[in-house]
């Protein structure tokens, strides 16, 4: 489920621990204009968004990705951290599932 930009912003800012204040001292965007933007009484500038969602980025390494991720409804996976982290009985166990998927994949290809 995507969100909107709003509350993309809203569910970051919760999900990172991150405060107006600090978003203000950052950016220098009042504590007052967030709080009002936050609860609908209030619009915001796709360049005053982009502002603050640069400054919880610089706050909270990957931040950015998260919010444009609520936005869009999709999670995207770095493999490489993703497979950097992994034993090698795991990395094991996910090349056998890539191969029969691929294998599966293949014997459609090959029906059709």
């Amino acid at each position: 489920m995507s969100h909107s930009h709003r509350q993309a912003f809203i569910n970051t800012k919760k999900y990172y621990g991150i405060t107006n204040k600090a978003l203000y001292d950052h950016t220098g965007v009042s504590q007052s204009h967030i709080s009002e933007y936050i609860n609908k009484k209030r619009n915001m500038t796709t360049d005053l968004l982009d502002k603050l969602v640069d400054a919880m980025e610089e706050l909270e390494p990957g931040a950015r990705k998260y919010y444009c991720e609520l936005l869009l409804g999709k999670s995207f996976v770095n493999i490489r951290e993703m497979v950097s982290n992994m034993s090698l009985k795991e990395m094991s166990q996910v090349m056998a599932e890539m191969a029969d998927a691929l294998d599966t994949a293949n014997s459609h290809l090959m029906v059709s």
